[in-house]
Parts: structure tokens; sequence; C-alpha cells
């Protein structure tokens, strides 16, 4: 069953047990209030026959007693009764005169009783004498009037009942129509309940088939709107999870294929070489040593290569941990200076170094890691400038410091810059392969600086040279 269904009817059930017991409440409210009403008029009336039994005839008494019991009744619309104190009925408006010897005493009749001991009672029965159901009122006043010691009316029950059966019948129909509105209403609200949880299981079956991009519209703020603002923001991580892996699985597949291009190359020329040895070259003192030269280099060039493979794949998956701390960064620049010095004099660069010569910038980073990004750096200025200098240099700001390599060299296109971190990423593959490149020193520095929580950047002119820049936090 739906839950619009299971609302509407749960809340009617509770509605209708409610209307029910209201009905029953108001008609006992009503059934009360109304007999109250006449009790209370026929007390008043009987009140006020006691005047009249005062100015009363005394001649053809009791006779006379009687023709004001009849005039009574068809006066005042009740049955009017004259007791004598002992009980004895003296005259009823609807019993023959002749007849009341015959009629049994009344003494000892509920509404005798209260008004013996209370001055007045009440009492609603069925009538022995007629037959009908009847509400009595009796009236004792303090001391007999013409020998009549209680005054009684009756009212028939069927007067109240026919009015009771009126109101009963506006109180259902009233019932029936508000138990029709509130069915009405709760549908409406239930209906405003499950829609938007309908739209949450379209959404998430959505999401099962794969569109990862349906969202929950919901502008309340209420439960409902908590949960849809949930399931959004899970399906938003769900999409952007899906996103990443799919691009983790598309750089896998690169990587796989690149790291196997890489690695087929210099194993091929490896191979080359030593089949030529064998195959006689090894006797031969004119290729046997240049053979076995080049060889040794791309050896050298796979070690280096499966080294940055190795490298990388630690930083990647978090096994490689940085060691935070504070250290002098000027420090460490005047050991890097000092370290590729002579390889830019062996290649005729100027290298030199913006840097306060004394004293001390302390910064938070891994210094040794820190020390690879710069060599990396330094390493690619290197290889890709032949002639003019290359630059170390520091920017001292309040909370941090800026670091930059600048280069005069071949510079980068403006097409390639957003690529040249990807891991393999050439500009120019074969004279990165000349230089000896891996094609792993920009990620490595990337990937490096990312667990510093800062970027490296770059800005280039094709032909002008390049500028790398990241910043460290003092």
């Amino acid at each position: 069953m739906r839950i619009r269904r299971k609302l509407t009817f749960t809340f009617s059930a509770i509605i209708v047990g409610g209307l029910v017991l209201l009905i029953f409440f108001l008609n006992y409210l009503v059934e009360d209030y109304l007999t109250q009403l006449h009790t209370d008029n026929l007390r008043r009336n009987a009140t006020a026959m006691e005047q009249v039994l005062r100015y009363l005839p005394q001649n053809h008494f009791p006779r006379s007693l009687d023709s004001l019991a009849t005039s009574l009744r068809h006066s005042l619309q009740v049955r009017v009764t004259f007791l004598s104190g002992r009980g004895r009925v003296l005259a009823d408006s609807d019993v023959d005169f002749a007849q009341l010897d015959t009629v049994e005493n009344h003494l000892r009749r509920p509404e005798i009783q209260k008004a013996l001991h209370g001055g007045w009672g009440s009492d609603q029965r069925m009538s022995r004498t007629v037959g009908q159901p009847f509400l009595y009122v009796a009236v004792n006043p303090r001391r007999p009037i013409r020998g009549v010691a209680f005054l009684r009316l009756a009212m028939p029950m069927q007067s109240v009942n026919k009015t009771m059966a009126g109101l009963r019948s506006l109180i259902i129909i009233g019932g029936l129509v508000i138990l029709t509105l509130t069915v009405f209403v709760t549908w409406l609200m239930a209906r405003g309940l499950s829609s938007p949880l309908r739209r949450i299981i379209r959404a998430a079956h959505a999401i099962e088939e794969g569109d990862y991009s349906t969202r929950v519209k919901y502008s309340g703020t209420d439960e409902i709107g908590q949960l849809a603002e949930a399931f959004n923001q899970m399906s938003e991580k769900i999409e952007h999870d899906v996103r990443r892996m799919r691009t983790l699985e598309r750089m896998r597949t690169e990587f796989i294929g690149n790291t196997s291009h890489e690695l087929k190359t210099p194993i091929a020329s490896i191979k080359g070489y030593l089949e030529t040895l064998l195959a006689g070259g090894l006797e031969d003192s004119k290729v046997n040593r240049k053979f076995l030269e080049r060889a040794r280099h791309n050896a050298d060039r796979l070690q280096l290569l499966v080294q940055d493979l190795i490298q990388i794949s630690r930083i990647e998956s978090g096994e490689m941990r940085m060691s935070i701390r504070f250290f002098d960064i000027l420090e460490l620049f005047r050991d890097a200076f000092n370290d590729f010095k002579s390889q830019f004099e062996e290649k005729n660069l100027r290298f030199r170094l913006e840097a306060p010569e004394e004293g001390e910038i302390r910064v938070r980073g891994d210094r040794e890691r820190l020390k690879q990004v710069l060599n990396n750096l330094l390493t690619n200025a290197l290889k890709y400038t032949d002639d003019g200098q290359v630059v170390l240099g520091l920017e001292n700001r309040r909370s941090w410091v800026e670091v930059y390599v600048e280069d005069t060299g071949s510079g980068i296109p403006a097409e390639y810059q957003s690529r040249i971190f990807e891991r393999f990423f050439r500009v120019d593959r074969d004279r990165s392969r000349a230089v000896g490149g891996t094609g792993l020193g920009l990620a490595i520095v990337k990937h490096i600086l990312s667990a510093h929580d800062t970027e490296i950047h770059v800005t280039s002119d094709e032909h002008s040279g390049s500028r790398f820049w990241f910043r460290l936090q003092k």
C-alpha cells in the first residue's frame, strides 16, 4: 500500500473515531442540556402555580382543583398533578376525576421523595398511570396550600426526543461534512508528503541506472526538505566520485599505456645492442664499446624511469609520508645552487640566485621533498635551455614566500601549458628522450606541492622561456 493511501486511511480512521466519540459526547451534552432546560422550566411553572393555588376558590373543592389541573394542562402543554402530604393524588390532568381513587399512592415516587427532603425534585421514567415516558418535576411548598403538599408537572419525553432527533441529525450531517472535508484535506496533505518522496525514489532509480546528475527539486525546509537536500548532496558526491573514478581509470589506462611505451623503448634498445654484440659485434673493437655504452645509457634511463614510477606511486597512494616542520629555506636554496652550479657552467649557461645571502627565512614543509621539487625544476630548466640564463629566486612576504625558477629556454606553447604536469606528457617527445627526461618530473613536483597544500604554476611564452613558481606558508 502506498504511503499516501496509508496516511489517508490512518488519519481518516483516527478522525472517524474522534468524530464518533465527539458525536456521542455532543449528543450526551445536548440531551443533558435540553433535559436540564425543561426541568428548570417545569420547576419555574410549578413554583408559579403555588400562587394560583392560593387564590383558588374553596367552593366545589376538590373538583375545582381538577379543573385547574385540566386548564393548566392545555395552557402549559404539560401533565399537572396535585398530591396530598401523604402522596394521595388529589387531581391529575391526564386522569379522569372519577378514576382518581384507583390511582396508586405517589409518595414513594423519586421526584416526590426528593421534593419531600429538598423542596423540589425531578426524575425520568415510564409513567405507570398513562404508559408513556415522562420528565417529572415536583415542588414541595413550605406549607400545604388548600391541602396540596406537592405540585408535580410532567412533560412527555417524546417532545424532548423529537428535538434531540433533529439535533442529532444536524450533528451527524455536520460530522459527515467535517469528515468529508477532513478526508479531502488529509488526502491533499498525504499527497504533499508522498509526492516529494516519490520524486526521491525516482531519482534513486535514475542514479541506480547510471544517471548520476539526477537531483530532487524541493524548496521546503521540513524533514522531507532535509532528506531531499541530503539526497542531493549524496548524489552530487556519487557523481563526483564516479567522475573521479572514471578519470582515474582513464589515467590508469593511459599510465599503463605510457609506462609500457616508455619501458619498451630502453628495453628494446638494450636488447638490440646486446643481440648485435652476441651476433659478432663483441669481437669488433669498433662497435663493442660504443654499443655497451649505449646499452648502459638505456639501462640508466630505465633505472631512472623505474625510480620515478615508484616514487610517484608512493606519493599517490599516500605511502610516502611528508615530514612537515619549520626549516630555513635560504639554506636549501644555497645547497641547490651549489649542487647545480657546475652543471650550468658546463653548458655555458648563467645561473643566478635571487635570494638574501645571509640570515634565514623559515617556512613549513618537508625539506627533503621540497629539495626534490627544486632539483626537478632546475633539471627541467637545464635540459630545455640552450642559451641565456636560469634563475632560482625567492620573494619574501609577511606570511608566505614565493619560490620561482626562470629560464630563457624554448618556452611552452599555450595549448600545452595545462598538461605539462601530467605523467609522461611531453611537448617535444624527441627532444625529451634526447635529453634523458622520463616525463614524470613535473608530475612529481605537482604531487609533492599538493601534499603541502599549495600548487605549482607556470607562465611561459614560446621561444622566450618559462617561469615556474609556487608559494609556501611561513
